[in-house]
């Protein structure tokens, strides 16, 4: 019948009496088999499934599917009731998910190496970065530097400032994930945070060819209540798209 030819396992039980099983049912859920399962006659089929039904309804629990995991593979069981010629019955479905299950065995595997990974470079480069960005901020203090030595300090302490800024998204990207980011509600200067902002995106706008002016309106708040890396990510984010998606000798302000 069609049904014997399914690549999915199907049984039938009416009145704890198994009346059909398919020869996928007993590849798929079978306990150790002795001969081949296509040399079976279909009533041998169905007395080698009555006694191994016992055994998978013990391991199936609750509604909807069942996963069974055996040495051959994984494999999904449904159990349906139904009315077979008046009779209260049972209809097993098996399907094959072993493909599946190794797929999301393996796409948990590889969220599990790029969050560790986001962890370990988030860390890992934060304290180089600062190491550099102090000494930058040593050297620039130095009474005796030309003006083009000074100019070239700013610009790599602005690169360094981005990049830290780039690590520290990347840190809260983990935080998310592993659900411990906080946020730090304090009193700043919205001027000077604006500022800092614009002042670490002027490299890139000038290696795009674009403007990044900063106009300030009057009244703007100088003590203001919130997280200001927060603020500072935001702004740096649609900046940073801003100079991406304008066009060169344009201005950004």
């Amino acid at each position: 019948s069609a049904l014997s030819q399914l690549h999915v396992g199907v049984a039938i039980k009416s009145r704890q009496e198994v009346v059909f099983a398919n020869e996928t049912f007993v590849a798929y859920v079978r306990p150790p088999f002795h001969g081949e399962i296509h040399d079976c006659t279909n009533l041998e089929l169905i007395d080698h499934v009555q006694r191994m039904l016992p055994q998978i309804d013990a391991e199936i629990y609750g509604e909807g599917d069942t996963v069974l995991e055996r040495p051959w593979g994984t494999f999904s069981v449904q159990v349906k009731p139904i009315n077979f010629h008046g009779q209260e019955g049972q209809l097993y479905i098996v399907h094959d998910v072993t493909a599946t299950q190794k797929a999301i065995l393996e796409l948990r595997q590889l969220d599990k190496f790029k969050t560790n990974l986001i962890r370990t470079v988030s860390h890992d480069y934060r304290t180089p970065l600062n190491i550099i960005l102090n000494g930058l901020t040593m050297i620039s203090t130095e009474a005796d530097l030309s003006d083009s030595m000074k100019n070239m300090i700013d610009l790599c302490q602005d690169a360094s400032k981005y990049l830290m800024y780039l690590v520290n998204d990347l840190l809260d990207y983990y935080q998310l994930k592993t659900k411990a980011f906080k946020t730090d509600i304090r009193q700043f200067d919205v001027a000077e945070t604006v500022l800092s902002v614009v002042n670490l995106l002027k490299l890139k706008a000038n290696s795009a060819g674009v403007t990044l002016e900063l106009s300030s309106e009057e009244g703007l708040p100088s003590d203001f209540k919130s997280d200001p890396e927060r603020l500072k990510q935001i702004m740096l984010n649609l900046l940073t798209n801003a100079i991406k998606y304008s066009s060169k000798g344009s201005k950004v302000e």
